[in-house]
């Protein structure tokens, strides 16, 4: 029995690890087409999904940006009312800083006001003015004078009551139609932050107010992390400012890849400019697409695995089964014909038509004939001659 068994061993091992190999290619085969329809129906629900969450960011920059709108318009309307107020333009330094300081006092949105000549020098503010202080080299008091229009500064850290500011600039005219006085007021960051976070922002959303240079005014989350720092990645910044409204795929400040939106809130970039930012996470864009790739290959990885794992023991089964069967089948051949080769009695087999086929020792003493003389020749040659036609009937 044991010889049987290592012969089923034998036969079956190196057949086997073929059958294996050619299961797992025809498995590859039918599940890579599969894999490719998963991969390629993703991609097409990622386009979608890109699509989709640009279309969101520009849904909620618009939004914010009409918000955000709303503190450059104060601004400008302050700004022209402060123009027609007699304390303020009658050119006396004590009135018009008192009147400034008290209109300060009790707003909590501006951190300054003031008034300054054609050259900067500042002629009255709601703070204490040094002697010679000038404004001349601020951002939005150069913009002033250069578009004789309503003009936006730039982020400033500032000295006022330790509050960051924004600055607008305002020129009044003389009859002649020449700047006499520019108007300027600081603008207190922390109220452009309160509008930002007064804005519904989905979970993981992004919002960024920045100024001309790239320096944050608001941000949300985060606001206190941030502010008054420049946006990690300048020369993308300065593509969407030169393209105005634009969407692009960047790093944000906390390293997280988003699909950003960028929206200025003026026309006139000569006059200084504030950009709305908007990102959404593309892991929170592709999270449902990323989700159904991952259910997919689930399914056909656990498919791939009964089905592999069904046709490998089944087929083992079988195969050892039948291989055993063959083994005992010439096995038991084997055994008949040492039986009929070591036999004393003429053994001898032949066709139908009398061939001989066979033929053992037994036959070769009887007859004297050898194996290698008769097998292959007609029976007749045992026959006697008169009893030839006999031998048709026998067989």
């Amino acid at each position: 029995m044991w010889k049987l068994e290592r012969i089923v061993l034998l036969a079956t091992e190196s057949f086997l690890r073929k059958l294996r190999q050619r299961l797992l290619i025809i498995l590859l085969i039918a599940v890579l087409p599969i894999l490719a329809v998963i991969f390629y129906q993703a991609k097409i629900a990622r386009d979608v999904r890109i699509a989709e969450a640009q279309e969101k960011a520009w849904e909620i920059t618009e939004n914010v940006a009409i918000r955000e709108a709303r503190f450059i318009d104060s601004a400008k309307q302050l700004l022209t009312l402060l123009a027609d107020t007699p304390e303020v333009m009658n050119g006396e330094t004590a009135a018009c800083s008192e009147f400034l300081r008290r209109f300060v006092k009790h707003s909590s949105v501006y951190a300054d006001l003031g008034v300054a000549d054609p050259n900067g020098r500042v002629r009255c503010a709601s703070r204490s003015i040094e002697a010679g202080e000038s404004v001349l080299n601020t951002n939005h008091f150069r913009r002033a004078l250069a578009v004789q229009d309503f003009a936006i500064g730039d982020y400033s850290a500032g000295d006022l009551d330790d509050r960051a500011s924004v600055g607008f600039a305002f020129p009044l005219f003389s009859s002649d139609g020449r700047v006499r006085a520019i108007l300027f007021a600081a603008l207190d960051v922390g109220w452009i932050n309160q509008l930002a976070m007064e804005s519904y922002l989905p979970d993981g959303v992004a919002l960024s107010i920045v100024d001309s240079r790239g320096i944050l005014l608001a941000r949300s989350p985060e606001p206190e992390m941030w502010i008054g720092k420049h946006i990690p990645d300048a020369s993308m910044f300065e593509m969407l400012r030169l393209r105005s409204q634009a969407d692009r795929q960047m790093t944000g400040l906390d390293g997280v890849d988003r699909l950003y939106a960028l929206k200025p809130l003026t026309s006139n970039p000569r006059a200084g400019q504030i950009y709305v930012m908007v990102g959404i996470p593309k892991a929170v864009a592709f999270s449902p697409v990323n989700r159904a790739v991952a259910r997919n290959l689930a399914w056909v990885i656990l498919v791939s695995v009964a089905a592999a794992s069904l046709a490998w023991l089944v087929g083992s089964k079988f195969i050892v089964g039948y291989v055993k069967v063959r083994v005992q089948a010439e096995e038991e051949r084997a055994q008949l014909a040492a039986i009929v080769e070591s036999s004393e009695e003429a053994i001898i087999g032949m066709t139908l038509n009398g061939v001989v086929t066979s033929w053992n020792d037994g036959a070769e003493t009887t007859y004297g004939f050898s194996a290698a003389e008769i097998v292959g020749s007609s029976v007749l040659r045992l026959i006697p001659a008169d009893h030839h036609d006999e031998v048709s009937e026998l067989l």
